[in-house]
């Protein structure tokens, strides 16, 4: 698990709903933050989310932050499919900084630069 999720495990509950997302896993949770992140969440997903707001950024944090990595990587792939490649991490990121900046109103910066 990582370490912005560790932290929250071990900060009090707050509520009926940070219970239920906490009782999730997180396989579980990264589901519901990449369906929301997506366009893809229902309403019930989206209000289970809304209910830990600090466990969902810190998802959105670690799958950004995870998704940046493999960016990188594949960048440095050869080949005729690279770019398609290098377009899908692109468009998962973006929709991950999207949805980060929905949920915290906050802009964030951008740690990759779009390769052209």
């Amino acid at each position: 698990m990582s370490e912005t999720l560790t932290a929250i495990d071990e900060a009090p509950d707050q509520g009926s709903n940070d219970v239920r997302l906490a009782t999730l896993g997180r396989s579980e949770i990264e589901r519901l933050v990449r369906a929301e992140a997506e366009g893809e969440a229902d309403a019930s997903a989206i209000t289970l989310l809304r209910g830990d707001e600090a466990r969902w950024v810190a998802m959105l944090l670690d799958l950004m932050d995870d998704t940046e990595d493999a960016l990188e990587a594949v960048r440095s792939v050869k080949g005729p499919h690279r770019s398609m490649i290098v377009a899908d991490f692109t468009t998962e990121l973006e929709q991950l900084e999207a949805a980060f900046v929905r949920v915290t109103g906050e802009q964030i910066a951008a740690d990759v630069a779009p390769e052209q």
